[in-house]
């Protein structure tokens, strides 16, 4: 019974396991029923959200060029519903974290597609937005510094991902992400930077022991 309220989390799950199976265009087909369900069957607007995102962050894993078009559509519905009276207060403050999240993705998509300049300049204005959470901002100042590594930019990146230490200190996994970036940019530099292979080595294994649980501990480990 598509009103059954097991529906929308059995549309969800089917659609996870077809991207487990790797049939994207399958998960695609049942985030979009989700979606469309929620909106008829009055699921909530969290549903709504939740399979707009989660289409997005599907397609932007498998590399699909219609991910930055995910988020443009995510950004745009999730900032609608965050100033809307007459919803759910928790699911106006998860479409407030999904607009951030979606403006932090497509600038990480742009850099894949190798327009780093571009991603730079979406990443700044997520700086300048002094309206969102410190988290966004935290995530959009190491995707600065990725931008800058991606146009050979070393200097500025490693000032970039230093920042985000001092300034983001709370923010456990931008931290982790910036912290593995700095021992990245460390070997790339080489002999520009003292100690520079000693340096990076420091900054692995601070990771792998203070973020364990991030998804940059096993990339730290492997260096």
């Amino acid at each position: 019974d598509a009103k059954s309220r097991l529906r929308p989390a059995a549309l969800l799950g089917r659609a996870l396991s077809q991207v487990g199976n790797g049939d994207i265009d399958k998960a695609k087909a049942d985030l979009l029923l989700l979606k469309s369900e929620a909106t008829t069957n009055k699921y909530g607007a969290g549903w709504e959200l939740k399979a707009d995102y989660t289409l997005a962050t599907v397609l932007e894993e498998a590399n699909r060029p219609e991910a930055k078009q995910a988020f443009d559509s995510l950004e745009t519905f999730a900032k609608n519903y965050s100033s809307r009276e007459d919803i759910d207060p928790a699911d106006r403050a998860y479409a407030a974290e999904l607009s951030g999240l979606a403006r932090l993705a497509k600038g990480r998509v742009l850099i894949r597609e190798n327009r780093a300049p571009d991603a730079q300049r979406s990443f700044a204005q997520i700086l300048g937005d002094e309206k969102e959470v410190p988290a966004v901002r935290a995530a959009a100042l190491v995707g600065s510094g990725l931008a800058l590594q991606a146009q050979n930019k070393l200097k500025e990146a490693q000032f970039a991902f230093a920042k985000v230490r001092v300034v983001y200190h709370a923010e456990a996994e931008p931290m982790a992400e910036a912290t593995y970036q700095l021992g990245v940019v460390c070997e790339a530099l080489g002999a520009a930077e003292p100690r520079g292979a000693a340096l990076a080595q420091e900054y692995f294994k601070e990771v792998a022991q203070r973020y364990p649980a991030s998804r940059f501990a096993s990339k730290a480990q492997e260096k």
